[in-house]
């Protein structure tokens, strides 16, 4: 993380879902539990990212 200079770290516990009504908290958090790694299916997220000022 410090090599890559990365602004800060951001989790799931700090996610503000509320702020991204598009985003179905349910499924972000079952993608968590990474049971479609052990499936072998890929994931993929599109989208902007998010510019904090």
């Amino acid at each position: 993380m410090r090599i890559a200079h990365f602004p800060g770290v951001c989790t799931l516990e700090s996610f503000e879902f509320d702020a991204r009504p598009s985003v179905d908290p349910h499924k972000i958090l079952d993608l968590a539990l990474r049971r479609w790694i052990a499936h072998g299916d890929a994931l993929l997220f599109l989208g902007l990212p998010q510019m904090d000022a």
